[in-house]
């Protein structure tokens, strides 16, 4: 389905449950490094936490042969920055409806202590039916407990769209992820 740098994301079958899900694999590579260990941890983490109905649900992670996995909800549809590609700006009234799903879903999962810090076009899902998920809280900061997987004085997020405050180096908050939704949405 895509990959990305924390991992390739897989299209698969959880026999268990019987339903197609996303499964990103982070590669061996990166899981000798205790650090990449910990962000993708922190992700399946993150979004574990979540429940609404505009955030990709986060169903399992774990460790197989070396390899680090993570299960999550496979959404049949298209990143905001694909539909971009291909039909170009949005109009004004979808480009809101979208602003309003990623909106409720930023504010529960500022409610829940996690602040995501990479919103962009590509981190939000479209599905067929036109429903927003946010996606990829790889890396999303909790506001409570152990929050320091990243050194301080690192740019976390994508430049195009960061908060000025973390593009400075500076701790993030919900009003970051703000400001990261606004860029996205005049982008769009």
């Amino acid at each position: 389905l895509g990959k990305g740098g924390m991992g390739t994301v897989l299209k698969a079958l959880q026999v268990s449950m019987d339903r197609l899900v996303a499964l990103k694999i982070l590669p061996k590579k990166l899981a000798e490094n205790e650090q990449f260990v910990q962000r993708f941890l922190r992700e399946a983490r993150s979004a574990a936490r979540l429940r609404h109905p505009n955030i990709v649900q986060a169903f399992d992670v774990g460790q197989v042969e070396g390899y680090y996995f993570f299960a999550m909800e496979f959404v049949d549809g298209e990143t905001l920055s694909d539909i971009m590609g291909r039909d170009g700006p949005l109009e004004q009234e979808r480009a809101l409806a979208v602003m309003k799903q990623v909106a409720g879903a930023l504010a529960a999962a500022h409610e829940a202590g996690v602040i995501h810090r990479d919103i962009k076009p590509s981190n939000i899902m479209m599905d067929r039916e036109g429903q927003i998920r946010v996606t990829d809280f790889g890396l999303a900061k909790r506001t409570e407990g152990d929050v320091t997987v990243t050194a301080d004085g690192t740019v976390m997020g994508t430049p195009a769209y960061v908060a000025p405050e973390m593009a400075r180096g500076f701790e993030a908050d919900a009003r970051s992820d703000l400001c990261s939704l606004g860029a996205t949405i005049f982008h769009a």
